[in-house]
């Protein structure tokens, strides 16, 4: 059916096929983002370091590159950005990062509000949002949607060509001549 993930066989995916699927999915997400979001910290700690306030702490990067793989998990529960899946690659790659992007922000302020009612606060005062936060959460989105087009760029590749091609291409010496034939002369 429409939507429905199959298996290597052809057949519909089993449950634990689907679990294994999406872990894999959120495995690759984290990782992807950890190391960026590590690499921004180690850039910040330099930054740091030239007043004397070096601290490396890649804890929090491995929390939020746990909360945007999650992010980006639920927009794929969601099917965000599967209407440009038909489009070519760049247009596909693009359209998910910008989705991505807008969802992430929707995301943010989602949780703030859900926080915020956690925490008894008034509705007024949820709702209000001050121009710096604002601002703020524009620039992390525009980061946010920039970083994430290497990440889809190679997830749309692999769902052009299939994960075993992908494969072969990635790893194995002659991969290129292997998945789309010797290179004519």
């Amino acid at each position: 059916t429409k939507g429905e993930m199959m298996s290597e066989t052809g057949k519909p995916e089993t449950r634990k096929e689907k679990f294994n699927h999406e872990m894999n999915a959120l495995f690759w997400a984290f990782l992807y983002l950890f190391l960026l979001f590590g690499m921004l910290r180690l850039y910040g700690n330099i930054l740091l370091a030239k007043n004397g306030d070096m601290e490396i702490r890649f804890g929090l990067a491995a929390l939020n590159a746990l909360i945007f793989a999650k992010v980006i998990l639920i927009g794929n529960w969601m099917h965000i950005g599967q209407k440009s899946d038909n489009r070519p690659l760049l247009v596909s790659v693009i359209a998910k990062s910008v989705a991505f992007s807008g969802f992430f922000i929707a995301f943010h302020f989602f949780e703030e509000a859900v926080v915020g009612l956690f925490h008894h606060k008034p509705l007024a005062e949820i709702i209000r949002v001050d121009i710096a936060h604002l601002q703020a959460a524009m620039v992390a989105s525009v980061i946010f949607g920039v970083a994430m087009i290497p990440y889809f760029a190679m997830r749309e590749v692999t769902r052009s060509i299939g994960w075993d091609r992908l494969k072969v291409l990635l790893f194995e010496h002659d991969g290129v001549a292997r998945v789309f034939g010797p290179k004519p002369d």
